[in-house]
């Protein structure tokens, strides 16, 4: 697998902050100061190494004006990968990207990083949250040639991290499944100000997305589950009392974790969703982004919750 033509475009969307473009849809902190465009962007088709060079700066954070970290990173925007129709970063006007992205949320270094991608060309950089005694890193991966199917670009993603845990290079959690989502929004580089942050960019082979996306199991298909309406509610009750004593920087790492343990026993979005998200949405921004990551996690499908069986099925493993 060859590495990117140096012609070849990575189509990007760059949402950036009302100071530059204030059109859509504007995400305000609670401080009154402008954030980013969350929602409508700038289409711009960089190179790899102009997308490189625009991924190396990073920016530092101002805890004097965002003490909250998840208000800090929107400061100087974020981009959204692929091509779109129009404007708008929404799933249905993705057309197909040219990378693939991961945000590496828990590990012990950069050779961790560095082993696990090993023979692929990537962009590496360090994320907000980043600190050098708890690494976060991102990490970006040029496809050898576009992905225009959603399902395809959400299943190779998958499959990467599943490879993973399996070699035992991550842990089941340690990588942000949402980063499957095909019109996630991507903040740009920024880091605390008592951190340095990490920029590196490594040759090798761009991703052949097509020959992995061959050689993946397909994606599991689950029967449709029978559980007796108490013991699904139960299951939601506890997810819910478990997310309530976690920090808020901590909530949407925790809420993945939950979603993924509420799925491996057969719930749904369209089962928690009613229960879940109210119970863990602070306001209207949070609740847009907390829906949007169990339905990314979970799927829709049959609702348990509504069917009463004989067959109680009890959650005691969540």
């Amino acid at each position: 697998m060859p590495p990117p033509a140096a012609d070849q475009r990575f189509p990007i969307l760059l949402c950036t902050p009302k100071k530059i473009f204030p059109r859509g849809f504007l995400q305000i902190s609670k401080d009154g100061l402008p954030l980013y465009d969350r929602w409508v962007g700038i289409p711009k088709e960089p190179t790899w190494d102009e997308l490189c060079g625009f991924l190396e700066h990073s920016y530092e954070s101002h805890p004097q004006w965002y003490p909250d970290l998840n208000h800090a990173k929107q400061e100087h925007g974020a981009w959204a990968n692929g091509r779109y129709t129009g404007d708008h970063k929404l799933n249905n006007n993705w057309l197909g990207a040219r990378a693939l992205i991961f945000d590496i949320d828990h590990c012990t270094s950069r050779e961790q990083v560095k082993k696990a991608f090993s023979g692929t060309q990537r962009i590496v950089h360090t994320s907000l949250k980043h600190r050098p005694e708890k690494p976060r890193y991102r990490v970006v991966l040029p496809l050898l040639d576009e992905c225009t199917d959603r399902a395809a670009f959400r299943r190779v993603h998958a499959g990467i991290i599943e490879w993973f845990v399996n070699q035992g290079l991550f842990g089941e959690h340690d990588i942000d499944a949402a980063g499957g989502d095909a019109a996630r929004a991507w903040f740009l580089p920024m880091h605390q100000p008592d951190v340095v942050p990490e920029f590196q960019v490594i040759r090798g082979n761009a991703l052949d997305w097509r020959t992995l996306l061959s050689r993946l199991p397909p994606e599991p298909i689950r029967a449709p589950a029978s559980y007796h309406v108490g013991s699904a509610i139960d299951a939601i009750k506890r997810a819910i009392d478990g997310m309530s004593s976690v920090p808020h920087g901590e909530r949407h790492l925790a809420l993945c974790s939950w979603c993924g343990r509420l799925k491996s026993i057969g719930l749904n979005a369209d089962d928690v969703m009613p229960l879940l998200l109210p119970a863990v949405t602070l306001d209207e921004k949070d609740r847009r982004n907390n829906e949007r990551t169990i339905r990314g996690l979970m799927g829709s499908g049959s609702s348990a919750t509504q069917t009463t069986t004989s067959h109680d099925k009890h959650v005691e493993d969540i």
